[in-house]
């Protein structure tokens, strides 16, 4: 009986707000806490074209040599100036035209070395980043131009974000079965300031913790100079207002929800996973322009769908083909890729990155001489820069910066 009280209450919680947002209506109060209603969204199809969306497009082929080669799956930061590039035991940085400018941090177990990053924070005030260490469970400060600035020792946790350089927000997956929370604000000397406490344990007899991850999925992300975050099951949008995690938005994914039940991390209800792990969803986020956009996928890795929620009108929107595929935004931009954010850039730019190989196939193939541009100018141009990659190259971030 102790589980049904919270799943009341979380159930009469998310009703009051979805009535609260619909009240709203379209009052343009876009920073309220909202839901978005994941089973409408799907039954509301549409087809969108990149240039509905788009203000500008730009692509930025990464220079390749053998100083910046980048591993297979980087992580991709943003400052005014620089791309910042998570690389497995350092950081690439390169400028908004592609060229390498330096490489930050050394690979190796010594003192101020990367033995392999688990994450990188930027902090574009101070004009640092801070790099969390996974064998050594260290924060490393670096300023942007490479100089190593200080280390800090940090608990292991799966991910930890320096918010400010004395203020960070820590993800924990909750693999262990004991863990008391999910997202915790702290100092540097680790004292608590705020925290989303985790509500689903159990007795851990094995001496192992095990978790699963997806490329797709990010926990964090900064709006409007809020960091935001969310955890792989629990659907509900946290941000970071000065000292307090408070709720922002919940994707109420209805009866594609994870139920607690089939949780993989507990061996007890693996087997259930794995029979059902096709038909359900987990979720992840990113916004510009006041657009919330929500990359689903299920836990087989085998199906996503991309839901657009405009938070001025609170219409979630699912993007599929002509034919109801799903899809991304439709490039009648220039003829080039199918486009979907893996972030943002800034309030009012998103990204993707896209390999040499896909852009050539896509110019290769016999349809691309009648694929429809909006301007034909812009298809001549992006054929000329794809004809000029190598198969091996580094990839190229794809830039979309968005309409008002």
């Amino acid at each position: 009986m102790k589980n049904i009280y919270p799943l009341l209450l979380l159930t009469l919680l998310v009703q009051c707000h979805r009535n609260e947002t619909n009240q709203q209506g379209t009052t343009g109060e876009a920073d309220k806490f909202f839901v978005i209603d994941y089973e409408e969204a799907l039954q509301n199809k549409k087809t969108i074209n990149l240039s509905e969306i788009a203000a500008e497009v730009k692509y930025i082929p990464l220079q390749t040599d053998s100083h910046c080669l980048l591993c297979r799956k980087p992580e991709y930061h943003f400052t005014d100036q620089y791309i910042l590039i998570e690389n497995r035991d350092h950081v690439l940085v390169y400028d908004y035209t592609g060229k390498f400018i330096r490489q930050i941090g050394t690979p190796g177990k010594g003192p101020h070395e990367v033995d392999l990053i688990r994450m990188i924070s930027v902090n574009e005030k101070d004009k640092t980043i801070a790099i969390q260490t996974n064998w050594s469970r260290k924060l490393l400060f670096f300023s942007m131009d490479g100089t190593f600035l200080e280390s800090i020792p940090v608990p292991d946790i799966h991910y930890l974000n320096a918010i400010e350089k004395d203020k960070f927000l820590s993800y924990d997956f909750g693999a262990g079965g004991f863990e008391d929370y999910v997202f915790r604000l702290t100092n540097r000397n680790n004292d608590t300031i705020s925290t989303v406490n985790n509500h689903f344990k159990w007795q851990n007899n094995t001496g192992r913790t095990f978790s699963i991850g997806y490329w797709v999925f990010h926990p964090f992300y900064t709006y409007k100079q809020r960091m935001f975050c969310k955890s792989m099951y629990n659907d509900t949008v946290y941000s970071v207002d000065g000292n307090i995690i408070k709720p922002a938005y919940f994707i109420d994914l209805g009866q594609y929800r994870l139920p607690n039940e089939m949780r993989p991390e507990n061996p007890a209800t693996m087997d259930a996973f794995r029979r059902g792990r096709e038909d359900h969803f987990f979720a992840t986020t990113t916004e510009a322009k006041e657009q919330v956009f929500v990359t689903t996928s299920d836990y087989g890795d085998s199906i996503r769908r991309n839901i657009l929620f405009n938070k001025m009108n609170g219409e979630g929107t699912f993007l599929v083909k002509k034919y109801g595929e799903p899809a991304g935004f439709i490039n009648d931009w220039d003829g080039g890729p199918e486009f979907w954010p893996e972030g943002n850039v800034n309030d009012q730019t998103v990204f993707m990155t896209v390999s040499p190989t896909e852009l050539k196939n896509i110019i290769e193939d016999e349809g691309f001489v009648e694929k429809t541009a909006q301007n034909p100018e812009s298809k001549k141009k992006f054929e000329e820069m794809v004809k000029n990659l190598d198969e091996n190259d580094n990839p190229v971030i794809m830039l979309v910066n968005l309409k008002p």
